[in-house]
């Protein structure tokens, strides 16, 4: 079993495709920072996938203030910090087979370096057509299925908002669990995946 950092949250099993519905930047902040924390302490491999306002220097300030040395693990190469385009896009689009590509061929390079745990933590899409919104569920379901295969742990994140009820439904069935944050503490269940 392995460790979320939130109490809610606690135990995870060594491989889960967790969406978390945010409301807040701080909270996605909050979270992803707690996610890759408890992964470096548990000696995880973890790839954190900046998006825009959140870049890469505003993620490690983050993980700084619960792990003084986080440094270190970028150093170290036991955390990646990515921007989301480098990793999702392709001139501005969700490269859906691209970015599995990408996804498969850097998280074999991190297990060939002897990682043995890997966690993963992004905004997939910011979409908004429904072209878009279908890129995004086809490329969801493709990272469930690579979750099995390759025994990860993925954290995606999408601001509550943004997405109308045809779509979170659609990511409810793409994701093991769901973690959101609520008035009075956080909520985590298991989706109908």
């Amino acid at each position: 079993m392995r460790r979320f950092g939130l109490p809610a949250v606690d135990p995870l099993p060594s491989s889960l495709h967790i969406v978390h519905f945010y409301q807040h930047g701080k909270d996605l902040l909050d979270v992803f920072a707690q996610f890759c924390c408890a992964g470096l302490q548990e000696g995880d491999c973890c790839f954190w996938l900046t998006t825009p306002p959140w870049t890469a220097d505003l993620a490690l300030h983050e993980l700084a203030k619960r792990l003084p040395a986080a440094h270190h693990y970028v150093a170290s190469g036991q955390l990646h910090l990515v921007p989301n385009e480098e990793w999702y896009l392709t001139k501005d689009v969700l490269d859906v087979e691209g970015t599995l590509a990408r996804a498969t061929t850097r998280l074999q390079e991190a297990r060939g370096q002897g990682w043995a745990q890997l966690r993963i933590c992004g905004i997939p899409c910011k979409a908004g057509s429904e072209s878009e919104w279908l890129a995004c569920l086809q490329y969801e379901q493709q990272i469930h299925r690579l979750v099995t295969d390759m025994d990860l742990l993925a954290l995606c994140a999408y601001r509550r908002g943004r997405i109308d009820d045809r779509v979170r439904d659609g990511l409810l069935h793409t994701h093991h669990t769901a973690l959101s944050r609520h008035h009075d503490g956080w909520e985590y269940r298991p989706t109908t995946s």
